[in-house]
Parts: structure tokens; C-alpha cells; sequence
């Protein structure tokens, strides 16, 4: 009896562990994505600004909606991992809960991936349109 103790204590050790390192993950990533949608709620305030000034905001604003768009996409997946991992509730679904899990942000990830590589076209763009209003 006291071996099936130890191994009831481990498998409910290891739920826990498992839950929690993905809530863990998941409280990372909503900071990620947190911090990209004031970055893109910047940018859209500065795009903004250079249009009402004549500028061409086509590109920047294209990538502004694109990036809006993966942001809005890594939130679900992140969304769908957190109750993943907050489903795991036993031994019986702690592998395929934490491997569901981390698919979904992985998936995220990819999406944040893509965010930042629309910001970048965008401040790419900023700081050459910028700079260029800025001195003339």
C-alpha cells in the first residue's frame, strides 16, 4: 500500500507539474502578444499621423492590418492551449492534454513570428517616411 501511495503522490505530482508549466507558457506568450498589440496600436497612431500628411500609407497600413490579423490568430491559439493545460486533471489525460497544449503555441508562436516580421516592414517604412516628413 505505501508503493501505491507513492505512485498515486507521483502521478498527482505529475499533473500538476504538467498543468502548470503550460499555464506557465501560456502567461509568457499573452505577454508577448500583449506587448505586440501596443506596439501595433502605436504604429497605427503613427501611420495615422503621416497620412492626414499626405503621405502614401498603403504598404504600412496593409502590414498593419496583416499584422492585426496574426495577432488576433495567436490569441485563439493561445486561448485553446491554456484550456488544454487547464484541462489536464489527471494521469489519464496529462500527456495528450500537455502535447495538445504545446501544439496549440507552437502554433502561436508561428503566428507571433509573423507579427513581427509585418512590424518590421512597417517600421522599416516609418522610419524612412518619418525621417523624410520629419526634414522636409
Amino acid at each position: 500500500t505505501i508503493m501505491d501511495q507513492v505512485d498515486q503522490q507521483t502521478a498527482t505530482l505529475r499533473v500538476n507539474m504538467r498543468r502548470d508549466a503550460g499555464i506557465i507558457a501560456c502567461d509568457k506568450l499573452d505577454g508577448r502578444i500583449a506587448t505586440a498589440r501596443g506596439v501595433w496600436d502605436q504604429m497605427t497612431t503613427k501611420v495615422a499621423s503621416l497620412k492626414a500628411q499626405g503621405s502614401d500609407t498603403t504598404l504600412p497600413e496593409q502590414k498593419l492590418a496583416d499584422m492585426k490579423a496574426h495577432i488576433d490568430t495567436a490569441t485563439q491559439y493561445a486561448a485553446t492551449a491554456r484550456a488544454a493545460f487547464q484541462g489536464i486533471t489527471s494521469a489519464d489525460n496529462v500527456d495528450s492534454g500537455f502535447r495538445e497544449g504545446y501544439r496549440q503555441i507552437g502554433l502561436a508562436d508561428h503566428e507571433m513570428d509573423k507579427v513581427y516580421d509585418d512590424l518590421k516592414v512597417a517600421y522599416l517604412w516609418y522610419l524612412h517616411t518619418g525621417a523624410a516628413t520629419a526634414t522636409a
